[in-house]
């Protein structure tokens, strides 16, 4: 949209990366005020704007600064419809996940684990239930659609959502994937170890380019992107179903990297040197992560005891574990569940200070500035 309105440069791209990201932190805040007050949708804004690990991707062109925008509505629109239980709030908050599918695929899954909690409220009568769950699926297939039938008609082979997928399976799945210290992680010799030899003027292009490790790499101009995807994505399959047994220590692998716990260090000085993510917001970022997880359960707890819904938030993070199990364990990955963080921070920082002003003042009022769901 931006390049048709004649911002076409990486520089205006940026930019609109950067409005994009200042509404993000609008929705954000929306979101916590939604589930506890005005106060609390101040503090998520507020974490969200600091919070490295969401700013970061605005001037890095990749889909992540438009993603955490369309999680953070569908967040809304999730505890939106948990209050109206109407079928316009079910249709948006389909018509968002279908948004979210077509900036990163992996969100087509919120449609089960958004949906799926509907079916067992009491709150509704059962068709009713089944009802909402099928206008979430279907609008979400709706949007998706124009997209899906151009694919299947622009590509060779039969394309879904994008071309990438076969590649990020082919570079996470690999000897030097699988054991050493690229465990969990990817490596592009994954890709490059059986491509064929590369002349001379395009090694030299490679080994100039921002991307390390791309030696070796060379199009071919009769493959298409979806030829070359399913390529790559059943050596993949096979070299997955010859190491059957390292399957779980490397899904382990990743998970753990994706939330912090398995070689920590190394992952954020990847993220420097691979991911280009910069020194100071990625290890600034890593440490307000490892503040934002207790704040986290703790909002998760809080909410659950006024009865605010805590499903549409594990979602994100059911939605990050399952792709992360089967890709890779990069940082970036996770940032569906960095715009849950920061929404549930907010809420955390307000319910502490609540408490604390209670136990000072030795009153029992009652939390004045919470909304329900």
């Amino acid at each position: 949209m931006w390049s048709w309105l004649g911002f076409d440069t990486p520089l205006a791209h940026r930019l609109a990366s950067c409005v994009l990201g200042v509404a993000a932190v609008v929705v954000v805040g929306l979101v916590g005020r939604r589930i506890a007050g005005d106060w609390a949708g101040i503090l998520a804004a507020g974490v969200a704007a600091v919070y490295p690990e969401l700013w970061i991707n605005d001037g890095m062109l990749v889909s992540e600064s438009m993603y955490i925008l369309v999680i953070a509505a569908t967040l809304l629109f999730a505890y939106r419809l948990w209050a109206s239980r109407s079928w316009v709030d079910a249709a948006l908050l389909g018509a968002l996940i279908g948004l979210s599918a077509l900036t990163r695929p992996e969100a087509v899954i919120l449609v089960p684990l958004i949906g799926l909690p509907f079916l067992f409220s009491r709150r509704d009568r059962f068709p009713r239930r089944v009802g909402t769950f099928f206008v979430i699926g279907g609008l979400c297939l709706l949007v998706i659609l124009p997209w899906w039938v151009r694919n299947l008609s622009q590509f060779r082979d039969p394309t879904f959502l994008a071309t990438g997928n076969g590649v990020v399976l082919q570079v996470s799945n690999c000897d030097q994937t699988y054991s050493g210290e690229f465990l969990g992680y990817w490596n592009v010799e994954c890709l490059t170890a059986d491509a064929p030899p590369v002349s001379e003027e395009v090694e030299r292009q490679l080994a100039e380019s921002d991307v390390p490790g791309l030696v070796g790499l060379q199009a071919n101009d009769d493959v298409d992107d979806s030829e070359f995807d399913t390529a790559a994505r059943q050596k993949a399959f096979d070299y997955i179903s010859n190491h059957k047994s390292r399957v779980p220590v490397v899904v382990a692998a990743r998970v753990g990297r994706i939330w912090g716990v398995y070689r920590p260090t190394q992952t954020v000085e990847w993220d420097i040197f691979f991911e280009r993510r910069g020194h100071w917001p990625s290890w600034t970022g890593a440490w307000m992560y490892y503040a934002l997880v207790p704040m986290a359960v703790y909002a998760l707890a809080t909410m659950r005891r006024r009865r605010v819904p805590i499903s549409p938030m594990l979602a994100t993070f059911a939605m990050v574990t399952i792709t992360v199990a089967a890709a890779m364990g990069i940082t970036r990955y996770r940032v569906g569940a960095d715009v849950a963080l920061a929404i549930l921070g907010g809420v955390a920082i307000d319910s502490l200070v609540r408490h604390f002003r209670k136990r000072s003042t030795g009153t029992l009022a009652t939390d004045a500035g919470h909304q329900p769901v």
